[in-house]
């Protein structure tokens, strides 16, 4: 039987470093080469990963200049607006990057980091003539999504096995199902949801506008790690179901978690609380007619109050590009079966020769064509640096 299970974490952020006091945008392009020195010292990002490249195309929106890695299948990027420095330096990891750069971070220093460690260790001071102690920068979140995992949790249907998006939304739909805040209020006002062969497989609850300050995105993780082959496509594989609630947090409420995460040390239960706390006050899910919380909203709270310990992980951010390839090859080209064809005419010899002749052809006459050589070198230089330093053998 398969036993439940919810973790919580920090899937993607951006940050902003901004002037701690008002400064003339005439000599904001030094200040802001000084915040970026700052800020790749105190994270270590040119330890790690080298040296960003400049780039002035696929900037976050309404900045000018930027540094990224490019050779990376993940976005870090840190952008800055050459003369209004009310925008600061925004820099963006997405969900990726993050778990690139925790693994990266463990394996180099021997210790595992998180959000709040972060956001601490980024900090950056000088003392001034008067030996007085001041920021460099200031720091805050302009965006932070947390989310909830729910793995191989029952279904709400007799006729589900499984926990899923469709049953929630359904649920909502017919008006079994209410979404409340922490003071039992109805608040949500608007929702969607994409469907597909007659089922609902994401669902947002709110705004999905830049202006909206939250909103919950409900969706199908196993399925989409497996169809896509993302970094946590082994993880997707070894559980039946995985349901995945994000929570996006932006402009006052990001500000507001700065704060909480700057304000103290925690230890990593007490983020796990923190996190379950901030998702399950905005959104919890009522059976209305026993009008009480059902299972999933249950584990959340119990994890906010410390009641229960939501299972630990540390996602190991693999590239699985050529993994995917290989399981095409395997299960979707139609390889084997062809293989298959030779054994059930020419036993095992038949197997053999058909191997060795597709091999002798292709060293003899595969040379890609212009575009495509051009698309294998773009995807050589984006997956060159995660994969080559991994075993040959992970990739099979």
């Amino acid at each position: 039987m398969l036993i439940p299970e919810l973790s919580v974490d920090v899937d993607e952020f951006t940050l902003v470093l901004t002037p701690p006091e008002r400064i003339d945008a005439a000599g904001w392009n030094v200040d802001a080469e000084h915040y970026i020195n700052c800020f790749l010292q105190s994270s270590r990002l040119e330890e790690m990963f080298g040296t960003p490249d400049k780039v002035k195309a696929g900037l976050q929106a309404g900045y000018t200049d930027g540094l990224t890695y490019q050779d990376r299948p993940w976005i870090l990027m840190l952008c800055w607006h050459d003369y209004m420095p009310n925008m600061g330096v925004c820099v963006r990891f997405s969900a990726y990057a993050w778990a690139a750069y925790r693994q990266r971070f463990e394996e180099l220093y021997g210790t595992q980091t998180d959000i709040w460690a972060f956001l601490d260790m980024v900090q950056a001071n000088f003392v001034n003539n008067a030996g007085v102690v001041l920021p460099v920068y200031r720091t805050r979140l302009s965006r932070i999504d947390l989310v909830a995992d729910y793995k191989d949790y029952p279904g709400l249907r007799a006729s589900d096995s499984f926990l899923s998006p469709d049953a929630l939304y359904t649920g909502i739909l017919q008006g079994n199902i209410a979404v409340k805040d922490y003071r039992e209020r109805r608040v949500i006002r608007s929702m969607s949801a994409f469907d597909r062969d007659g089922q609902y497989e994401t669902f947002y609850l709110g705004g999905k506008k830049n202006k909206s300050a939250c909103f919950l995105r409900c969706y199908d993780k196993r399925k989409e790690q497996i169809e896509t082959g993302g970094y946590r496509y082994d993880e997707a594989i070894a559980c039946e179901s995985w349901v995945r609630f994000e929570v996006v947090f932006r402009h006052d409420y990001a500000h507001q978690i700065t704060d909480i995460l700057l304000r103290q040390q925690m230890t990593p239960q007490e983020l796990q609380k923190l996190i379950a706390k901030m998702i399950s006050d905005k959104f919890r899910f009522f059976d209305t007619a026993l009008d009480d919380t059902i299972m999933i909203t249950d584990d959340l709270l119990a994890v906010a109050t410390g009641a229960k310990v939501a299972t630990l992980h540390s996602v190991n951010a693999v590239d699985t590009t050529l993994t995917q390839a290989v399981k095409h090859l395997e299960k979707g080209s139609g390889l084997y079966s062809t293989i298959y064809k030779f054994y059930l005419i020419w036993g095992n010899d038949g197997e053999e020769i058909l191997v060795r002749h597709l091999f002798k052809k292709y060293r003899a006459e595969y040379k890609p064509q212009a575009q495509t050589r051009k698309e294998l070198n773009a995807w050589n230089v984006k997956h060159s640096e995660e994969l080559k330093g991994t075993d040959i053998y992970k990739n099979f």
